[in-house]
C-alpha cells in the first residue's frame, strides 16, 4: 500500500513539473504564438462624483432594506442623470477605507410597480473599482434595447475589516432616447 501511494505521489508530482515547464515563456524569437494584449479600463479618469448615494445598511442585506431604500430614494432623493457622451462611471466616498466593491444588483425602475425592481433585475458584472475610500461604479454599459431609462444600482462595499455595506443610487439614461 505505502509504493501504490508513493507510486501516485511521484506521478502527480511529474505530471505537475512537466505541466509547468510546459507553461513557461518560450523564447519570442522562436515563439509561433501570438502576444494577447487585454485592455483594462479604467473609470475613476471620467467617472462623475455624486452625492445622491442612499446608504442602505451594513451587515446583510435583506428584501426589507431593498423595499426600504426604493421608497426612501424615490421619495427623497434625485435620480443621477446622464448625459450623451457626459461619462463612463460614477463615483462616491465612503467613511471608511475600503477593500472591494462590486454590483450585485441592478434593476430597471418602474416608480409605478416596485415589484419591477425587486424582481427585473439583470445578471451583469460590472467591474467596479475602489480606491481608499471611493468608490467607481461604470455606468456605460446602458443599451436602449429594451426601453427603460432609469436603472437602480445596489452598490457592496466591503471595509478593510471585512464589514459588508450596500449603497443605492438610480441613474437617469432619458438623453440616449433622442
Amino acid at each position: 500500500m505505502k509504493k501504490l501511494i508513493a507510486l501516485v505521489l511521484t506521478c502527480i508530482i511529474l505530471v505537475l513539473f512537466v505541466g509547468c515547464q510546459e507553461a513557461q515563456p518560450q523564447n519570442a524569437e522562436t515563439s509561433s504564438n501570438p502576444t494577447t494584449e487585454i485592455e483594462i479600463k479604467t473609470y475613476s479618469k471620467t467617472a462623475i462624483k455624486i452625492e445622491n448615494v442612499l446608504k442602505v445598511c451594513s451587515g446583510e442585506l435583506s428584501k426589507e432594506d431593498i423595499k426600504s431604500a426604493i421608497n426612501t430614494y424615490q421619495n427623497n432623493y434625485e435620480n443621477v442623470v446622464v448625459e450623451k457622451g457626459n461619462a463612463s462611471g460614477v463615483s462616491f466616498e465612503t467613511d471608511f477605507d475600503v477593500s472591494s466593491c462590486s454590483v450585485p444588483l441592478l434593476s430597471p425602475v418602474d416608480d409605478t410597480d416596485i415589484e419591477v425592481e425587486l424582481h427585473g433585475y439583470i445578471d451583469l458584472a460590472i467591474l467596479t473599482e475602489c480606491d481608499g475610500r471611493t468608490v467607481t461604479i461604470p455606468i456605460d454599459w446602458w443599451d436602449i434595447g429594451d426601453g427603460s431609462f432609469i436603472w437602480s444600482y445596489v452598490v457592496r462595499v466591503i471595509d478593510t475589516s471585512g464589514i459588508y455595506h450596500y449603497y443605492y443610487f438610480r441613474v437617469d439614461y432619458s438623453a440616449y432616447a433622442e
